[in-house]
């Protein structure tokens, strides 16, 4: 077996990215001992750091990363799907379907409808479903394509290498054929409180900025 050399697309951004002091004396009362907040709850600490200037990425060396990372999944999302249509694994079979935390394995879908017809079946909380009907109608009527999707793109299953260019991608477990937004809207839900994560992303623009906003408003209420 190769070894694959490299560190986390989280610790390539975290050495580039400068904090202001007062961001990371905050940072470190919040997730500190309670004795050493003075006080003060969470949430004034949290809205407290909202005040403070953001965090500055600088990917001036990140450019072939980046183009390295575009590539892989514009051909990863240009590969033909399979002609049944269904929302499966890699070769057909079950897939992981991970909400929350939460992970189950579920026998293929018949298609992308039925895959949304799951989700909305998957709803435990009665008294959200009329605000998820109203979200999931123009959505759902959209005619989204198949493609493939790795479905874990957070900041611990991307290595880079030492010079900056893509390593791999890992942990495959959760990959299959999923309707165009899932690997976006995936994506953002695993990086959620990170805006240096959100900035990266961006820059790569895979999946066409600003095409899956209601599909991401949707998803946000699902969770």
């Amino acid at each position: 077996m190769t070894e694959i050399k490299g560190v986390t697309l989280g610790q390539w951004l975290l050495s580039r990215t400068t904090f202001p002091p007062e961001f990371l004396h905050y940072s470190e009362l919040i997730f500190g001992p309670a004795h050493l907040r003075g006080g003060r709850s969470l949430k004034e600490l949290s809205e407290l750091m909202e005040s403070f200037n953001k965090p500055v990425l600088d990917l001036s060396d990140s450019a072939q990363l980046i183009a390295d990372l575009k590539k892989a999944l514009t051909e990863l999302r240009s590969i033909p799907p399979p002609p049944s249509g269904e929302v499966s694994s890699l070769h057909g079979s079950s897939f992981v379907h991970i909400r929350c935390g939460d992970r189950c394995t579920v026998q293929p879908l018949q298609n992308i409808r039925a895959f949304h017809d799951m989700l909305l079946a998957n709803v435990s909380c009665v008294s959200r479903i009329p605000r998820l009907l109203q979200l999931a109608s123009p959505v759902y009527a959209k005619p989204h394509k198949l493609c493939f999707s790795h479905c874990g793109l957070n900041k611990t299953n991307i290595l880079v290498t030492e010079d900056g260019r893509l390593a791999a991608i890992i942990d495959w477990e959760a990959a299959g054929w999923f309707p165009e937004y899932w690997e976006y809207t995936s994506k953002v839900m695993q990086n959620v409180d990170s805006e240096i994560l959100a900035t990266f992303w961006d820059a790569v623009g895979v999946f066409e900025n600003g095409c899956y906003v209601k599909e991401l408003e949707l998803e946000r209420e699902h969770w």
